[in-house]
C-alpha cells in the first residue's frame, strides 16, 4: 500500500465524522478552486444522530481497538501525538509532546471539553490537516494551466494503513505561507512526496476505506454518513493532470489541525483536535487551549 492519502473536499463544508479519522466532504469542480478559510479539522457531522434499532445492524459491545497503527513514515508520530492527547484531555499526567510546543507547559493545559469526561478513550486514528506548497506566483498573470501550486489534504493514519479523507488543489499565490516541517514530523515528507506520485499516476485507490475500516469504526451510522458525504477518489487523474509540471516534493508546508479519533467504553466517538501555529520558520503546538474534544457521536 502507499505510504500516503488523500481526499478530495467540497468548499470547507467538513463533516468530520471520520470513519477513520477526520473530515470528509465532496470535491465539486475542478476549474476555479481556492482554498476556503481556516476550519477545525474535527466537527460535528450535521445529520449524525443515534439510528433506531431496525436501522443498524448489530456490533460487537467491545469494537476492536485501533492500535496498533499500520507502519507508515508517520505512524511514529501519529502514536506519540494518540498517547499526548488522550493523557491531556483525560488530565492524566503528560508525556513529552511529540512535536515543540508553541509555550513552555509548566502549568496544567486547558483543556475544552464539551461535556464531561469519559472514564477511558481508547484510540482509532489520527488525522493530519496539511497543505503542499508546490510553486508560488502570480495567479492573477499565470496561464490556466499555470494557475495550480498547492494541495491541501487531510491524511489519517489507521491500523489498516492511509486512507485519503480530504483532498483539493489551490492556485498559486505571491505570499511565502508555509514552512519547514518540525522536528519530530519529517516523515511527513516521504508521505507526501508518494502522494504527488500516486495522484501523477492517477490511481490513489489504495487511500480508499474498506470493509476493514467499516469493522474497526463498529459504527453503522456514522459509516453510512461518511459515504453519503464522502470525497470521490476518481477525481485523482484530473488532480495528477495539474500536477504534472508542479515539482515532485512540497517546497513548503502549511500545518493547520491534527486530530484523533476515539471511543469511549459506551462506543462514544470523541474527536480530541491540536492545533499547530507557525513558529520560528516551522510549526509548534497551540496551548490555549491544548486540546479540544468533541463527542461525535451520539448528538
Amino acid at each position: 500500500m502507499p505510504h500516503a492519502i488523500l481526499l478530495p473536499v467540497m468548499p470547507r463544508r467538513t463533516i468530520a465524522l471520520l470513519a477513520l479519522l477526520a473530515l470528509s466532504g465532496c470535491w465539486g469542480g475542478t476549474s476555479s478552486m481556492t482554498l476556503g478559510p481556516r476550519s477545525r479539522l474535527i466537527e460535528t457531522p450535521p445529520r449524525a444522530r443515534r439510528p433506531a434499532a431496525w436501522e443498524m445492524r448489530a456490533i460487537d459491545s467491545q469494537p476492536p481497538p485501533g492500535r496498533p497503527y499500520a507502519d507508515t513514515p508517520i505512524t511514529p508520530f501519529a502514536d506519540r501525538i494518540t498517547d499526548f492527547a488522550i493523557a491531556a484531555a483525560l488530565r492524566r499526567p503528560l508525556p513529552a509532546p511529540p512535536i515543540a510546543t508553541r509555550r513552555p507547559l509548566t502549568i496544567e493545559p486547558q483543556v475544552d471539553w464539551d461535556g464531561p469526561p469519559p472514564a477511558r478513550l481508547d484510540a482509532i486514528a489520527v488525522a493530519i490537516e496539511v497543505e503542499l506548497i508546490l510553486k508560488r506566483g502570480e495567479p492573477d498573470d499565470a496561464a490556466p494551466s499555470e494557475r495550480w501550486g498547492r494541495v491541501r489534504a487531510t491524511l489519517v493514519v489507521g491500523r489498516n494503513g492511509l486512507r485519503l479523507v480530504s483532498l483539493r488543489p489551490g492556485a498559486v499565490t505571491r505570499d511565502d505561507r508555509g514552512g519547514a516541517l518540525p522536528p519530530g514530523l519529517e516523515g511527513l515528507d516521504a508521505v507526501a512526496r508518494t502522494l504527488i506520485a500516486d495522484l501523477r499516476r492517477g490511481d490513489v485507490s489504495g487511500y480508499a476505506l474498506d470493509e476493514r475500516d467499516r469493522r474497526l469504526l463498529a459504527n453503522d451510522a456514522v459509516w453510512a454518513q461518511l459515504h453519503e458525504d464522502g470525497p470521490h477518489l476518481g477525481r485523482a487523474r484530473e488532480m495528477g493532470a495539474m500536477l504534472e509540471s508542479l515539482p515532485a516534493a512540497p517546497i513548503a508546508y502549511v500545518l493547520d489541525d491534527i486530530g484523533v479519533l476515539a471511543r469511549d467504553e459506551n462506543g462514544d466517538l470523541y474527536g480530541l483536535s491540536l492545533e499547530l501555529d507557525p513558529h520560528a520558520g516551522s510549526f509548534a503546538l497551540a496551548t490555549s487551549p491544548l486540546v479540544t474534544v468533541r463527542r461525535l457521536w451520539p448528538r
